[in-house]
This record gives C-alpha cells, structure tokens and sequence, in this order.
C-alpha cells in the first residue's frame, strides 16, 4: 500500500513539474533547486483552491450557516475568490462540516436556519466553547442580531453588507 502510495505521488510530481516547465515557469538551463517545493504548492493550490506562500493556507476559510441557496450563491460569487466559503444550509449541516473543518477562521451564523424564528442561539453557544475566531450575526432583524451577539458572536452584519463586513473583519 506504502508502495504504491510512493509511486503515486513519484509520477503526481513529475507530471505536476513538466506542467510548470509547460507553463513557463520554470525554464530548461534554469536553477530548479526550489522545483518540489512550488510543485507541491502548486498542486495544493490546484487540488484545495488555497492560496499559498510560504507552506502557509493564504485563503481564510469561513464557514457560512444561512438557510436561502439565493444569499449563499451571492456571497460565493461576490467573495469566492478572497476566501475558501463553507456553506451549510441546516443546523446540522453546519455542527458536520465545523467538525470536518477544523481550522475554520471565521463563522457567519444566520439566526433563523431554517424558517423564520430563532433556533440558532445553541448553535452558537455549542461553538463558541472551541472556537476563539470571529463569530459574525447576521439576520435581516436587528433585534435577532443582538440575540446573536448576546449568545457569543463578536460581530453583526446585514446580509447586503455581508461582503463588505466580512472583508474588514479579517482584514483583507
């Protein structure tokens, strides 16, 4: 099992070096001495959509609890690009994948997931006993907001100003 584990990151490598000198980055005559190093930053660019400098994730990951598909695809399209989003659509979806993602650098927790009345105040309570990064309320209410920040969130936002919100919080 070792065994073909090994042969398969040999030939993961090598194919993954022949694309960079196809690319043009790295050139016949050239110094190669760092070419494992940027194939295997490459490949983990290319296999988990981070960012990576310096061995270290570049992308924040953020993990969004929010019932409406509509608002999780306007938020993906609108920050995509500037960090790794998580979306869970249920309760449960979101206690599965802060389980499946540990290294998770913020959360944003609607207060009605889903329907319209507030079931989420456990939630953030239950993850604001292991997780020490920002928590961010959003809700369409401003009085569900506050409920939110009294349970354990840092931040409040409205979901139009999500983007924006999000951006200033963790600093990018």
């Amino acid at each position: 099992m070792i065994i073909l584990y090994i042969q398969y990151l040999k030939k993961y490598l090598v194919s993954a070096g022949n694309n960079l000198l196809q690319k043009g980055i790295f050139r016949p005559g050239q110094n190669h001495s760092d070419l494992r190093t940027v194939t295997i930053t490459q490949s983990l660019k290319y296999r988990t959509g981070y960012k990576i400098k310096g061995g270290q994730r570049m992308n924040k990951k953020v993990l969004i609890v929010e019932d409406s598909q509509l608002m999780q695809h306007r938020w993906h399209r609108d920050l995509g690009g500037k960090f790794v989003l998580i979306g869970a659509l249920s309760i449960e979806e979101a206690e599965e994948k802060f389980i499946a993602n540990p290294d998770i650098d913020a959360i944003v927790m609607d207060a009605c997931v889903p329907g319209d009345s507030i079931n989420t105040l456990p939630l953030v309570r239950k993850f604001r006993r292991t997780f020490a990064g920002p928590m961010i309320a959003i809700s369409s209410s401003s009085e569900y907001r506050d409920m939110l920040v009294s349970a354990g969130c840092n931040y409040e936002s409205s979901k139009d100003a999500l983007p924006r919100r999000l951006l200033a919080i963790l600093d990018l």
